[in-house]
């Protein structure tokens, strides 16, 4: 009977700490939701996307973030592994950018040499990205996702990372480079980062912080 009474004591002890861990859990959610309250992310995406993209995805998803993608073709594919995405609108179709809190430009294949090649050679996407800044939307990017910042020209006395490939690009619109760092190099409105696998969670966080300190300077 004793035994039969300690594992009842131990099972709604256990009870109670999941209990407690779980609460703690939604509070922490509540806290950042209070704080953020309804994010619009507007994702651009290029082919062949990235697979960092379904990595950084799911953390917007956690988030509870409502993320739109966007690209120069109705499909976007992948640069290996991975399925074709029916992307939800086109860069020529969005003439008014103010439901969105964020624009964030997602990863490609880097090591090609030809990194989102498809939105540097479309105006309308380069278009919407100095749309954006004007605006003063928090814009951000991984990886060689910067040289689309560069060909938009909105990178003139901002301090930034990137592919290493694409250094002199970033130079010649007038950025100032922070070194071969990875985190998130955040200036101003403007985050950009490589390795967007490691560093999944903390560019989504700083994201977060961004786009409250954007919306209480408003």
């Amino acid at each position: 009977m004793r035994k039969a009474n300690n594992a009842l004591v131990i099972a709604a002890l256990f009870t109670l700490l999941l209990v407690t861990a779980s609460a703690s859990v939604a509070g922490a959610e509540g806290e950042a939701g209070a704080r953020s309250g309804e994010v619009s992310v507007l994702a651009m995406m290029c082919t062949p996307y990235g697979l960092n993209y379904n990595l950084i995805q799911d953390v917007m998803d956690l988030y509870g973030w409502n993320v739109t993608t966007i690209a120069v073709s109705d499909t976007v594919n992948p640069c290996a592994d991975g399925s074709p995405i029916v992307v939800d609108t086109l860069v020529t179709e969005v003439d008014d950018l103010s439901a969105w809190d964020c624009l964030f430009i997602m990863p490609a294949r880097a090591y090609t040499g030809t990194s989102h090649a498809d939105l540097l050679a479309s105006p309308e996407a380069l278009d919407l990205v100095a749309r954006a800044d004007s605006m003063e939307m928090v814009i951000g990017t991984v990886c060689g996702g910067v040289r689309v910042l560069a060909a938009a020209d909105i990178l003139s006395g901002v301090t930034v990372t990137g592919h290493l490939d694409y250094k002199q690009e970033y130079l010649d619109a007038g950025a100032i480079w922070a070194g071969d760092v990875v985190p998130p190099v955040v200036d101003g409105r403007i985050l950009t980062t490589r390795r967007g696998q490691y560093y999944r969670t903390q560019i989504c966080e700083a994201l977060r912080r961004m786009i409250d300190d954007n919306r209480a300077a408003r």
